[in-house]
Order: structure tokens, then sequence, then C-alpha cells
């Protein structure tokens, strides 16, 4: 039942906006009572916190699964080839984990825990190809958020059209292989 409140609550977050969406409303949606919901959750952010936490788990598991190169510039191609994958596979959960369109709760003081271990693993690749990779020339912490950014910005513009709408026809991950290879100066074809 637990996943099936889940399924609901994101659909409903998505079309309606989390302000929008009350516990009754999910009911509805899976077919059972709001109170029945609260067996399972205390309350609707905490089904947010939930669904934000499972598509961070996602996207932990999904970028692992990309990075396969031992070369330490081309895994982080990788990285974002795999961040980019799993936002246009998965627009709907890519949506609420960043609260794109304001699916979620204005202020949340429980939402920055989800996000740390991937961000970890990130920053832990990054530090990797910065002192092992040859890329002595780079800060650790700007590349951080100079890739993480263009990967979020590029996933972004994708799910809502407008890369398409500016750029037409694109691969995107050919962009991200040319992106990326710009940002770490260096030719990863």
């Amino acid at each position: 039942m637990r996943t099936k409140i889940m399924d609901g609550a994101r659909t409903l977050f998505r079309e309606k906006g989390y302000s929008n969406v009350t516990m009754r409303a999910i009911g509805r949606k899976v077919g059972c009572s709001a109170a029945a919901i609260y067996r399972h959750f205390r309350n609707k952010r905490e089904i947010m916190q939930a669904l934000r936490h499972e598509g961070f788990v996602k996207m932990l598991e999904a970028v692992r699964q990309e990075m396969t190169s031992p070369d330490h510039r081309r895994r982080l191609v990788e990285f974002g080839r795999g961040y980019v994958r799993f936002a246009l596979e998965n627009p709907e959960a890519f949506a609420l984990m960043y609260n794109l369109a304001g699916q979620g709760p204005e202020e949340d003081p429980d939402a920055g825990e989800e996000p740390v271990e991937g961000f970890a693993f990130f920053r832990d690749t990054v530090r990797e190809a910065v002192e092992r990779g040859g890329l002595e020339h780079a800060d650790p912490d700007t590349l951080v958020f100079t890739i993480w950014s263009a990967m979020h910005g590029l996933a972004c513009l994708i799910n809502c059209g407008r890369l398409r709408t500016v750029h037409g026809a694109v691969n995107e991950f050919e962009l991200v292989e040319r992106m990326l290879g710009w940002i770490v100066r260096t030719d990863l074809a």
C-alpha cells in the first residue's frame, strides 16, 4: 500500500502542485481513505520526503551504473551522462526531487538529507579526477559545482522542451560529451 500511496501522490503533486493536494485527494487517487494513508505516513510532507529519497537513491544507482571507465576524466563525463539520462528517463521523479515548478513544500527543513550520499559520491569522483586525472589546474569545489550546474541545467532544459525550441534536434548525450569535454579541457572522444 505504501508504494501505491507514493505513486498516487507523485502523480498528484506533479499535476496539481504540492500545496494543492490533500491527503483526502491522495486517498481518492489510490482508492483508500485518508485515515488509511496515516497508517503509512504521518503527513503529506513525509510522503514527499519518501518520494525524494526514492528518487535520489535511484539516481545515484543510475549514475554509478553509467560510470565504468578507469579514466578519471572520462568518469566525469559518465557522471554527467548518467545524471542527464536519469532526468530524461524519470522526469517526474527528477522534478519532485528538486522541487521544480513548486511541487514540494516551500520550506522543508528535512530536505537536506536525501542528496548527501549522491553529492558526496560525485564530490569524491571530482576530487579523484583532480588529484589523479591530470586536472591539477582545477579547484575541486568549483569543478563540482560547474559540472553539476551544467548537467542539471541541461537536464531541465531538455525536460521542459526548451532545448529543442532554441536549438532544434540535438543528441543530448553528444552534447553532454562536448560540454564536459570542454569543461575538463580535454578531448574525451
